[in-house]
C-alpha cells in the first residue's frame, strides 16, 4: 500500500510534469505572429490559468500533504483527467503549422 508522504510525491511529479508541458506550449506561443496570438489569447490566458492552478496544487502537496489521501487522489485523478482533455481540445497538434513547433 502507498504511503502518504510517496502519494504526495508521486503526484507532485505527476502534476509538475504536466506543468511542464503546459508550459513548453506556451514557450511555443510566444513565438507565433502577434496576429495568431491575439487569435489565441482565450486559449493563452486558459493555458496560464492552468499553470497557475498546477502551481498552487503542487505547493500544496509539499506543504500539506493528506493523512487520508483516498478523497484527494480521486480529486487528483479527475483534475489530471481534465487537464489531458484540455490540453488536446486546446492544442490540435495537427492543425499546427510545422513551424510553429521546429518543423
Amino acid at each position: 500500500m502507498l504511503d502518504t508522504k510517496q502519494y504526495c510525491e508521486d503526484m507532485g511529479i505527476q502534476l509538475s510534469q504536466w506543468k511542464d508541458e503546459v508550459c513548453d506550449i506556451l514557450n511555443t506561443v510566444e513565438v507565433f505572429p502577434e496576429n495568431d496570438k491575439k487569435l489565441m489569447a482565450t486559449q493563452i490566458s486558459t493555458l496560464r490559468h492552468l499553470v497557475a492552478d498546477l502551481s498552487g496544487k503542487i505547493d500544496r502537496l509539499k506543504s500539506q500533504c493528506p493523512v487520508d489521501f483516498g478523497a484527494a487522489n480521486a480529486e487528483m485523478q479527475r483534475s489530471i483527467s481534465e487537464l489531458r482533455k484540455k490540453v488536446k481540445t486546446m492544442w490540435d497538434f495537427d492543425n499546427i503549422a510545422g513551424g510553429y513547433v521546429g518543423g
